[in-house]
């Protein structure tokens, strides 16, 4: 899921198969190709550029399971998550800095208003910034798998966190180098006004995050 940690993790697992990441594919060699995957990189099963990018969300993945003659219910599969209201401020940071979308410069509570109304002068980076967590890591039903494991943002560096990693992968994970963070150190304000329209835009993220936070 976009800007929830997912480069912090996956960057354990492309060094430990020695995979190098450019902005477009991740390479690796033959003898490691199939422990990671980059679905993008398959002609068969890239994904439109204007809707993931980079990214490839769950049911994506359970067709190339599937087209291999492999079940997604055999495999372990985890994800993390984030409190929409701090997910929305670091993806207008990373936006902010990194591809100067249309006059968002103007403000966060500008730039909401641009996402919320799918303007379409909106780049593609946006688009994809902005869709809900839930849409990286629903089926082809619309649920949440009952088999996945869930940690927020906020847990990655706890013991379970580290323990379950480490022993899903059989290595020893390091999540206190974080990576792909924003340069942009100045506090981003969200008023109260504006807190209350991401937190009802991104309603269903709200409820998984507090129905997560609340297991732990």
């Amino acid at each position: 899921i976009p800007k929830t940690g997912g480069t912090t993790i996956s960057s354990n697992i492309w060094r430990k198969y020695n995979v190098k990441r450019s902005n477009k594919t991740v390479r690796s060699t033959k003898k490691h190709y199939k422990y990671v995957i980059n679905l993008n990189f398959l002609p068969k099963f890239k994904l439109n550029r204007n809707e993931c990018g980079w990214h490839s969300p769950y049911f994506k993945i359970k067709q190339y399971l599937e087209h291999k003659n492999l079940l997604i219910e055999d495999f372990s599969k985890f994800s993390i998550i984030r409190e929409p209201v701090s997910r929305f401020k670091s993806q207008y940071k990373h936006v902010f800095s990194t591809y100067g979308d249309l006059n968002i410069r103007k403000s966060i509570d500008y730039y909401f208003d641009c996402v919320s109304n799918n303007d379409k002068r909106l780049k593609v980076k946006s688009k994809i910034f902005s869709k809900k967590q839930t849409f990286w890591l629903n089926d082809e039903n619309g649920l949440i798998p009952e088999d996945m494991k869930l940690f927020t943002t906020k847990t990655i560096n706890d013991k379970k966190t580290l323990d379950y990693l480490n022993y899903i992968m059989g290595f020893e994970f390091d999540t206190e180098k974080r990576k792909n963070v924003s340069k942009i150190k100045k506090e981003i304000i969200v008023s109260s006004e504006l807190r209350s329209k991401i937190e009802n835009f991104y309603s269903e993220d709200c409820e998984l995050y507090e129905k997560i936070n609340k297991s732990i």
